[in-house]
């Protein structure tokens, strides 16, 4: 930390270490107020390297409404691998070269995994094993569905970081929204309110039909131009968004198409670090509609969460200035 600290010059770096020993439930507890003691609005962003921090820092983001974004760096695990390895091989060449492979076949791992979408109701199993039964019945995409009935948010969690290690989750299909790992959402209503025969579509985050040969040809243009936003996630997150900020603000479809490729090549400038510090004008305006603000803040989060990035004030001030046409 202090050297990340000294050599980086802005001193926004903060540590703290896990007592292995300690009680999972004081540990939370001491994280949950570090995070909240240095959380300055904008989001905390956590490098971590041990599984079982993935599990309090989402709980802890649930609690606190602190937008947390998590990256997993397994130091630990690599260090313990290579100290075995150290233990049996007596030529350092031989352990470097072992554990490159484990390290190679570690990312393999997160490549090649089998998509799964996970159904969910509350009211009990029957409701997300129709559901899966159905998404089974009619869908040509070939992932792999399992139905989950938990009540529990800790057992939920507990169950899809399981999964997690074996499947790449692509989606919960259900009547709510757990909002874990930044992991997309489709509701039951949006299954079931298209046909069978565009369900594919609907789970494949595609926006309706009668407007997908535009937005087709904007991806295939997104495709040329964006070196950091992965054009794959756009098609997952922007069409939702453009549902709720088409229904919040009655855009015509002129609009829709300008503000549809504003919000990609807005995602790929901040994955390129190219973003602009928040004005004073912009502060004011943020103010002055401070309930657009939020909403515009909520209808982000899924965008936030797929991408890991946070879109700024003075991002979402332009997005208030084309959505309320403040010319």
């Amino acid at each position: 930390m202090r050297t990340t600290n000294t050599l980086s010059a802005v001193s926004n770096t903060y540590a703290y270490d896990v007592d292995l020993s300690a009680d999972s439930t004081m540990v939370m507890k001491a994280l949950k107020h570090k995070i909240s003691e240095i959380d300055c609005g904008a989001g905390v962003l956590v490098i971590y390297d041990m599984g079982a921090i993935k599990w309090m820092l989402t709980t802890i983001q649930g609690e606190l409404a602190t937008k947390i974004r998590m990256i997993q760096v397994p130091v630990t695990l690599v260090g313990v691998d290579a100290a075995r390895k150290s233990a049996r091989v007596m030529d350092v060449d031989d352990v470097y070269h072992l554990v490159q492979v484990d390290l190679n076949q570690l990312n393999a791992e997160k490549t090649t995994k089998d998509e799964l979408i996970i159904t969910l109701c509350h009211t009990g199993e029957g409701g997300a094993a129709q559901l899966k039964d159905y998404i089974d019945q009619y869908s040509r995409l070939q992932m792999r569905v399992k139905a989950l009935a938990i009540g529990h948010r800790d057992e939920l969690v507990a169950t899809v970081l399981r999964l997690q290690q074996v499947y790449q989750i692509h989606a919960f299909v259900g009547t709510f929204d757990p909002q874990l790992f930044g992991i997309p959402f489709i509701s039951m209503a949006a299954i079931f309110e298209h046909s069978h025969q565009q369900l594919d579509q609907v789970l494949m985050f595609r926006p309706e039909a009668g407007r997908w040969d535009t937005y087709n040809q904007i991806y295939q243009y997104f495709k040329t131009q964006f070196e950091y936003a992965e054009v794959a996630k756009l098609q997952r997150v922007l069409p939702p968004l453009m549902d709720d900020l088409t229904t919040l603000y009655q855009l015509t479809e002129d609009q829709q198409i300008g503000l549809f490729v504003h919000l990609g090549s807005m995602i790929d400038r901040i994955l390129a670090g190219k973003i602009v510090t928040t004005t004073a004008q912009t502060r004011k305006l943020v103010t002055q509609y401070s309930q657009d603000y939020q909403q515009l803040r909520r209808c982000l989060r899924p965008v936030e969460q797929t991408f890991k990035l946070i879109v700024n004030d003075e991002m979402i001030g332009t997005l208030l200035v084309i959505l309320k046409q403040l010319h």
